[in-house]
């Protein structure tokens, strides 16, 4: 904490892993936050972390994909990724909170399944790299003290480079991800009793890899409303109702992986409406 521009805070910390196959990679994690005026903060944030393969990515286990057959990679190395944030908050007035967020994250050594060059064998390597670039604006509002909202707004784009079967690098982008999205809510709360929670979530077009026959997948906007009481019977007990997809919207996601409609399904039918009742008791 200091007086530098008024008032910033620094923050800094890391996670350290000690691992007989990888080495011991660092993953720190940086924030700087700055509060220029009573109404005004800026944070700028940084963050790296890994992704240790799986034993199902480094063995493989010699299953068959049409005439080839896939090999294990011993030399499989971990996934990283670098995340960059730059956030504004503005409280222009105590009943408003308004944002806006920039981020990029960066991929590399992403696992791929490519083929081999001299051979009929296909293999996980380390020969994927990636960004994702993107902006969100998000605005909170306390109209009461029994009633608030939100509404956010993210635009984002991403590209992949990779090497895939005998092909030279390509770079596309990256699948199953929407390019637009957003949510909208209202929470009221009744002193005392309980509060009701109605939420929409608002997806855009997603685009699929070519090995996917389905080609872009539509976009879906489901309503999700939840119910949740005051601790009752001195302090201890609790309950919650919520029903995800209200109106029972039909929608679909990609399929996983090459989604080729071979192995992996092309799409993946989402649920309907679905109720939740939980009943929580604390000591």
């Amino acid at each position: 904490h200091t007086k530098w521009l008024r008032e910033t805070h620094f923050t800094a910390g890391t996670r350290f892993d000690v691992n007989s196959v990888y080495g011991n990679p660092l993953s720190p994690r940086i924030a700087i936050v700055n509060k220029p005026t009573e109404k005004l903060t800026f944070k700028l944030l940084y963050g790296a972390a890994y992704r240790a393969p799986t034993i199902t990515e480094i063995e493989q286990f010699q299953s068959n994909l049409g005439t080839r057959k896939t090999l294990a990679n011993s030399d499989l190395k971990p996934e990283k990724v670098r995340t960059y944030e730059v956030n504004i908050f503005y409280n222009p007035v105590k009943q408003v909170l308004l944002q806006l967020n920039a981020f990029r994250n960066e991929l590399s050594d992403i696992i791929i399944l490519t083929s081999l060059e001299v051979s009929n064998f296909t293999q996980n390597q380390n020969l994927g790299k990636a960004y994702v670039n993107g902006i969100e604006a998000k605005v909170d509002l306390s109209f009461s003290k029994r009633i608030a909202g939100f509404i956010n707004f993210t635009l984002q784009d991403g590209k992949q480079t990779a090497k895939q079967f005998e092909k030279s690098d390509t770079t596309f982008t990256i699948p199953n991800i929407a390019k637009v999205k957003g949510n909208i809510g209202l929470t009221f709360r009744v002193e005392k009793l309980f509060n009701i929670s109605i939420i929409g979530n608002w997806v855009g077009k997603r685009e699929v890899l070519g090995s996917n026959p389905y080609g872009p997948v539509d976009g879906y906007f489901v309503t999700n409303i939840a119910i949740t009481t005051h601790k009752f019977l001195q302090n201890h007990v609790y309950a919650s109702f919520s029903v995800k997809n209200l109106f029972n919207v039909k929608y679909l996601d990609p399929g996983p992986r090459a989604a080729d409609g071979l192995l992996y399904s092309t799409v993946l039918e989402q649920p309907g409406i679905l109720g939740i009742l939980k009943l929580g008791v604390s000591f």
